[in-house]
């Protein structure tokens, strides 16, 4: 297995636009809503991300989406070789591995209670509501200083390992390769590096 993540600029990849430009008010089936609906909310995903929503053919089903209008077609060339997909034809490389992490997060907890997802401004990288509680996420990729993120009552940190530290903040760390891999009782860690399935905790419970 490659342990480094699809979502890590040491992929060294280079972006080509595919598709150039959106239809306007193309009629979309059930299940390309729901996908372009992923993408609204999280700004970009990779086709691996999302093709499972078309069980026999989700890349054909992307790709013919793309040729469509629906949706923008982005090839990530590199160590990896990535379908991405976004709703604009402009593409920020940097930016587009953060929204693919905090899709990740999104998609995953998603299996397990309902969750809504917004992209906002650096340095937060989005917003999640589930629990009836919404939790900033910030995307940490290896090259980044400690950002200057205060008075949030919570907060959970994506990132490329587990070498994290933000002090002053009450937050839940997770990995680009924990989202990929592992279960979601054992995919979270408290900033001692002590797991916390917070995630499965009801809104009674007593976490974050």
């Amino acid at each position: 297995m490659n342990r480094t993540s699809p979502f890590s600029a040491e992929n060294e990849y280079e972006a080509l636009t595919v598709s150039r430009k959106l239809a306007i008010m193309q009629l979309m089936t059930p299940r390309e809503s729901v996908f372009w609906g992923i993408i609204q909310s999280c700004g970009t995903v990779a086709g691996f991300q999302v093709e499972h929503l078309w069980p026999a053919d989700g890349r054909k089903q992307l790709k013919r989406a793309a040729a469509r209008g629906i949706i923008v077609r982005h090839r990530l060339d590199g160590r990896r070789k990535l379908n991405v997909y976004s709703l604009d034809v402009r593409f920020d490389l940097d930016q587009a591995l953060r929204q693919m992490a905090f899709a990740q997060l999104y998609l995953r907890i998603r299996e397990v209670t309902p969750c809504s997802a917004a992209v906002v401004p650096a340095p937060l990288t989005g917003v999640l509501k589930f629990n009836g509680k919404l939790f900033p996420v910030v995307v940490l990729r290896k090259r980044d200083r400690t950002p200057l993120l205060a008075n949030l009552p919570r907060l959970i940190v994506v990132s490329e390992n587990r070498d994290v530290s933000l002090p002053d903040i009450d937050y839940r760390l997770t990995t680009d390769l924990d989202l990929l891999y592992n279960p979601m009782v054992k995919a979270f860690y408290r900033p001692d590096g002590t797991s916390d399935p917070f995630i499965l905790v009801d809104v009674a419970g007593t976490t974050m």
